[in-house]
């Protein structure tokens, strides 16, 4: 078995003309801390992007190269990006909420998980608010944009 967690090999980037990653080679181990470094606008949140797909949200990405996880190609289209997105995510440094109301954005996790009824949708947004101490603030709210 090998100790590679992800595998990067020959991996290339760009948005329409502009190449943003060139020939990337990177191996993560398992059970290590890993950190990215470098100047601004060096391509390290793209890459990040990679390895979860969120990259593939933006227009006109092209890519070259592999990206292995737990030796699965994750660029493969028969991936599940949503079960992909649930083991590797991201924490940005300023919060990006979702393009919807308060409700909806605390909603939208409990509903990718299969958690539809209405009902048991409200408790679960109370109880993350009132944890978070904010159901106060918001509880008038909930149908406003976040």
């Amino acid at each position: 078995m090998t100790d590679k967690k992800i595998s990067i090999s020959d991996f290339s980037l760009s948005f329409g003309e502009t190449q943003v990653l060139k020939a990337i080679n990177l191996d993560v181990h398992r059970n290590r801390i890993s950190g990215f470094m470098g100047p601004s606008g060096s391509g390290k949140s793209t890459l990040i992007s990679v390895i979860n797909k969120m990259v593939f949200f933006e227009e006109n990405v092209r890519t070259d190269g592999s990206v292995f996880i737990d030796g699965v190609d994750i660029l493969s289209e028969d991936v599940d990006d949503v079960a992909l997105r649930k083991r590797i995510g991201t924490v940005f440094a300023t919060p990006i909420p979702l393009p919807r109301s308060i409700f909806e954005n605390i909603a939208f996790g409990p509903r990718l998980n299969g958690k539809q009824k209405k009902s048991d949708l409200r408790y679960l947004v109370e109880e993350s608010l009132r944890k978070a101490f904010l159901w106060d603030e918001v509880k008038d709210r909930l149908d406003e944009s976040a």
